[in-house]
C-alpha cells in the first residue's frame, strides 16, 4: 500500500474546506445551493484524488484544477460572469501560495509538479497552509466594518500556521525521519490547523449571531414598549369616540340657546380633533396597528400623503416581535426618505403600505418616493440589497441586517426595486401554523 496515499486524502480534504471558506469570499452563506454545492464539492475531491493516482502531464492537470474550482461556483447563485471571476481568484489564490512556498525555501527552477513524493507532500501541504491563511485574511477584510473581534483570533491562528509550516519544513530538512514518521507528522499539522480555523469560524459566526440577536432583542424592546404606549392611546380614542354622542348633544344644546358663536367654536375644535385621528392598521393585532398607526401618523404629520390598504387576521403566524422589528425598520426608512424626498424636489412625497396574508405567507409591499439624485447614491451589496445610505450606516445598517435576519428566520424573501421616483420594498414571509 501507498503510505503517502492517506495523507493525499486527507490534502485534498483540507483543500475542499479551504475552497468552501475561499468561495465564501465571493458568494454569501444564503446563495449556496446546499444539495447542489456538496455533490459538486464531493466529485471535485474525488478527481483530486484520482489526479494523485493517475499522474496526468502537468498541462491536463491546470485545466482541470481551475475547470472543479469552476465547477464549483454553480453550486451558488451568482451571475455567469462573477462565476468566471471567482473561479479565476480562487485560482490565483491557491498557486500564489505555492509561489510563496517557493520563495520561502529558495527554490532554484521552481516547478509546481514534483517526481519525489515526499517533496511533492511538502510543496502540497505547505501551499495549503499558506492558502488557508490566506483565505482568512481575505475573509477578515471582506468583513473588515463587521465582526471586529475576528482580528483578535486571527492572529494567533495565523501565529499557528506559521509555526506548524516552520516544524514541516524542520522534517522536509530531516535525514532521520522514515516515511511512516514523516506522513503522521503531517497530518497532525493538517489536523491541527484543520481544528484551529474550524473553531476561528465557529467563533466567528456564533459572535455574529450574538451581535444579531442583542440588536433585535434591543430594537424588540424599544418597538414593544412603544407599542404597549400607543395601545394606551388607542384606548384613549376609542373612549373619544364613545364620548362623541354627548358632545353632539352638547353643541346641540349650545345651537338651542342660541349660543352660535360659541357651538361654532366647540365644533370647529371637534371637528380638528376628529381630521387628526386616523388608524391606519386595525387588524385587531396590538403590537403590529399600533407601530404602523404611530410611524404613518408621524409621516403624515410631516406633510407626506400616506395610504395604507391592510388585511391581515389578528392572529398571524409570524412572532410578535419579529413583525414590530420589520415594520419599525422599513417604515421608519421610508419616512426618512420621503421626508428627504420632499425637502429636495419641492414635490409631495407619499408613503403606501399594503399587507396582505394569503396561504401560509404574509407579504408586505412598501412604497415611498425616493428622488433620482437619492437612487445615485443608493448601491447594493452581495445580496443584491440596497445598502443604508444614511449617515450613520453602521446603525441604521444593523437595522437592515435584523430585517434580513428575520426574513430568513421565516425562510422568506426581501426584494428591492427602484423605479420612477418610487422605491418599493416586497417582504415575503411564510407563517407557522
Amino acid at each position: 500500500m501507498d503510505i503517502f496515499l492517506p495523507v493525499n486524502i486527507l490534502i485534498n480534504l483540507f483543500d475542499t474546506f479551504i475552497i468552501l471558506r475561499l468561495m465564501g469570499v465571493f458568494f454569501p452563506k444564503e446563495n449556496r445551493h446546499k444539495k447542489t454545492s456538496m455533490v459538486i464539492y464531493s466529485l471535485r475531491f474525488v478527481l483530486l484524488c484520482l489526479l494523485y493516482v493517475v499522474s496526468p502531464p502537468p498541462i491536463i492537470s491546470l485545466v482541470i484544477s481551475f475547470a472543479g474550482l469552476f465547477a464549483v461556483t454553480f453550486g451558488y447563485k451568482s451571475s455567469f460572469p462573477k462565476k468566471i471571476l471567482a473561479a479565476f481568484c480562487a485560482y490565483i489564490t491557491m498557486f500564489s501560495s505555492e509561489l510563496l512556498i517557493a520563495a520561502l525555501v529558495k527554490i532554484n527552477n521552481f516547478s509546481p509538479f514534483i517526481s519525489s513524493q515526499r517533496t511533492n507532500l511538502f510543496y502540497m501541504i505547505s501551499s495549503e497552509l499558506v492558502a488557508i491563511l490566506l483565505v482568512t485574511i481575505l475573509i477578515r477584510f471582506r468583513n473588515i466594518h463587521e465582526d471586529h473581534h475576528k482580528m483578535s483570533f486571527l492572529l494567533p491562528s495565523g501565529l499557528v500556521t506559521v509555526i506548524t509550516l516552520f516544524l514541516e519544513i524542520q522534517l522536509f530538512n530531516s535525514d532521520n525521519i522514515n516515511d511512516l514518521t514523516y506522513v503522521l507528522s503531517l497530518v497532525c499539522i493538517m489536523m491541527l490547523n484543520f481544528m484551529i480555523y474550524y473553531i476561528y469560524d465557529s467563533l466567528s459566526a456564533s459572535f455574529k449571531n450574538k451581535m444579531q440577536n442583542e440588536l433585535i432583542n434591543r430594537e424588540s424592546k424599544y418597538y414593544h414598549e412603544q407599542a404597549e404606549m400607543l395601545y394606551r392611546n388607542s384606548q384613549e380614542l376609542k373612549k373619544f369616540r364613545h364620548d362623541t354622542k354627548n358632545r353632539m348633544i352638547a353643541a346641540v344644546q349650545m345651537l338651542s340657546d342660541n349660543h352660535i358663536s360659541q357651538a361654532k367654536e366647540y365644533l370647529s375644535d371637534l371637528t380638528d380633533m376628529l381630521s387628526e385621528i386616523r388608524l391606519y392598521s386595525e387588524t385587531g393585532n396590538i403590537a403590529l396597528d399600533s407601530i404602523i398607526n404611530y410611524k404613518l401618523s408621524t409621516a403624515s404629520e410631516n406633510g407626506i400623503e400616506v395610504l395604507s390598504d391592510i388585511v391581515l387576521p389578528e392572529y398571524i403566524g409570524v412572532d410578535e416581535d419579529d413583525i414590530i422589528v420589520i415594520m419599525g425598520n422599513i417604515i421608519d426608512n421610508a419616512f426618512e426618505a420621503a421626508k428627504e424626498f420632499s425637502d429636495l424636489t419641492d414635490k409631495k412625497s407619499f408613503i403606501s403600505l399594503k399587507i396582505r396574508a394569503e396561504q401560509g405567507t404574509v407579504i408586505i409591499s412598501l412604497k415611498n418616493s425616493l428622488s433620482s439624485q437619492q437612487s445615485k447614491k443608493l448601491t447594493r451589496d452581495s445580496n443584491n440589497s440596497f445598502l443604508t445610505t444614511k449617515n450613520n450606516s453602521d446603525s441604521h445598517g444593523l437595522g437592515l441586517k435584523s430585517v434580513n435576519s428575520i426574513v430568513d428566520k421565516y425562510n422568506g424573501e426581501m426584494k428591492n426595486e427602484n423605479d420612477n421616483e418610487v422605491f418599493e420594498t416586497t417582504i415575503l414571509l411564510f407563517t407557522k401554523p
